[in-house]
């Protein structure tokens, strides 16, 4: 009795485990009890891909300077307001006169008697070393004059946005404190016509990039657009202390939805194949096979793989052809000549 006992408890397991096996299969396969595998096709196109290579970083502008006096003095007046866009050589600040004025004057003095030497040269003998000295001296004072003038009257070196403003009216300004940029600064100007993003290549990708290479340029902030870009600048040599490689990408036609220091994701095409036959990357299997479906009966073909991204992969053989319908889902443990469903006919 216990025998038979122990023989029936061995056949209900091994009918337990042979059901669960099925199961499993049925559900490695997506079958259906008593059906064909369940798969999901795509069709294989002919179209363009590349392979690209993924980097964060900041918008910088290619335009951007703070400023400043070099010379500590007071503020007379301000002649822009922060979110102006002015236009090159326009006033932005004038500082305090005075030394203008005493420049002004010295520099008038200096000029009337270097002309008066240069007449007297010409009619009569002056010697060459009191010429050489007054000459000087007006040299002096006309670049001292001009020095204190361009330290004096601020103008705008190109066109842009006043983004910064750090001074009032009757402030003193003084040249050697720092501001929040870092530099002494009255103003910040920036334009938006050139915007780029820098970027920081590791060395183990620093030799798949290069300049003139195009990229597409997303935005944080600006979701639904794509930018086109071009690589401008790969640096020479990798920072010492993160041991990466300095990089600029130049954004094309930015508009002015795109501002300084939004963050951003950058692709960069290290290839391109056109004309290519293109599949999804979930249709390969173990590197080297796909499974084409014809009249609902699969057919493993070994492939060989060109170009891949994250999403598609280029094939270089005959295996596949454009419209051929190539399984990208259910296509784990499939056999050959096998005859399937297709769900999203």
């Amino acid at each position: 009795m216990k025998i038979k006992k122990n023989l029936v408890i061995f056949v209900i397991i091994a009918v337990f485990m042979f059901g669960c096996s099925q199961e499993e299969d049925q559900k490695t396969q997506n079958i259906e009890p008593g059906g064909e595998p369940l798969v999901e096709v795509s069709k294989a196109t002919k179209s363009t891909i590349n392979a690209t290579l993924t980097y964060s970083g900041k918008v910088k502008a290619e335009m951007a300077i703070d400023l400043a006096p070099e010379l500590s003095m007071q503020v007379l007046s301000i002649d822009v307001a922060e979110g102006d866009w002015v236009k090159k050589g326009q006033t932005l600040a004038t500082m305090d006169t005075t030394k203008l004025f005493q420049a002004r004057i010295q520099y008038k003095d200096a000029s009337k008697n270097f002309e008066r030497m240069k007449a007297l040269r010409k009619s009569e003998y002056v010697e060459e070393q009191k010429f050489e000295q007054v000459k000087t001296a007006y040299e002096t004072a006309k670049l001292n004059y001009e020095y204190i003038k361009n330290n004096t009257i601020i103008k705008a070196p190109f066109a842009g946005y006043i983004t910064d403003k750090t001074k009032k009216e009757g402030e003193y300004y003084i040249a050697m404190l720092p501001m929040a940029t870092g530099n002494p600064s009255l103003f910040r100007l920036v334009n938006l016509n050139e915007l780029k993003v820098e970027i920081n290549i590791s060395d183990k990708d620093i030799s798949k990039i290069k300049a003139e290479q195009n990229a597409n340029i997303k935005i944080e902030g600006i979701p639904d657009k794509i930018f086109g870009g071009k690589v401008t600048f790969v640096s020479a040599e990798a920072d010492p202390y993160s041991g990466l490689f300095r990089c600029y990408v130049k954004i094309k036609h930015p508009g002015k939805i795109v501002k300084p220091n939004m963050f951003a994701r950058v692709e960069i095409i290290i290839d391109s194949s056109s004309n290519a036959t293109v599949i999804p990357q979930i249709a390969l299997i173990d590197s080297r096979y796909v499974f084409l479906v014809k009249d609902n009966i699969v057919h493993k073909k070994k492939v060989k793989v060109g170009i891949m991204n994250n999403k598609n992969l280029e094939l270089i053989n005959d295996a596949v052809h454009p419209g051929d319908k190539v399984v990208i889902k259910g296509n784990v443990g499939l056999k050959n000549n096998s005859r399937v469903q297709i769900e999203n006919k």
